[in-house]
């Protein structure tokens, strides 16, 4: 399982203002396997050309909530051949050759939130991607060989 972090920052930058600083981070954003995109904000158009990555092999799209800094319709529509699973806690979907489960998790920050743990089972390995549930630490990212 290949992971290519797009972006691991929170929403406090907006990314056409500081797109070019070093340090800026992007909005979390993770791509697998160059295939499986989670969360497609605002800045990933921008970091795949960073990173080199060809948007036309992203082919499925998974969001942990709707805040602007975690899903941009713009953005759907730059990946255009990407297909939008959308997911409610305790569901889980086939999509390609993963298996994703999202799972309820708390998001302080808007009531309203729909808001994911995703656990993605693929070719023995195991990734839990979380965003914002944890105090100063906006994203974390737990890797587990199950051989």
């Amino acid at each position: 399982m290949k992971l290519t972090f797009l972006g691991t920052g929170a929403a406090d930058w907006n990314w056409r203002d500081h797109h070019e600083d070093p340090e800026y981070r992007r909005n979390s954003a993770l791509l697998i396997d160059d295939c499986l995109l989670i969360d497609p904000g605002p800045d990933v158009p921008d970091a795949l050309a960073t990173f080199g990555k060809t948007p036309e092999r992203i082919r499925y799209i998974i969001n942990t909530h709707k805040h602007r800094d975690h899903f941009n319709e713009g953005t759907v529509a730059f990946l255009g051949g990407a297909e939008l699973y959308p997911l409610a806690a305790g569901e889980t979907k086939a999509i390609g050759t993963y298996t994703v489960t999202a799972l309820a998790a708390n998001h302080s920050t808007c009531a309203d939130a729909v808001h994911f743990i995703m656990v993605i089972v693929s070719r023995n390995s195991m990734i839990s991607r979380c965003f914002d549930t944890i105090s100063l630490i906006l994203c974390q990212i737990f890797y587990k060989n199950l051989d």
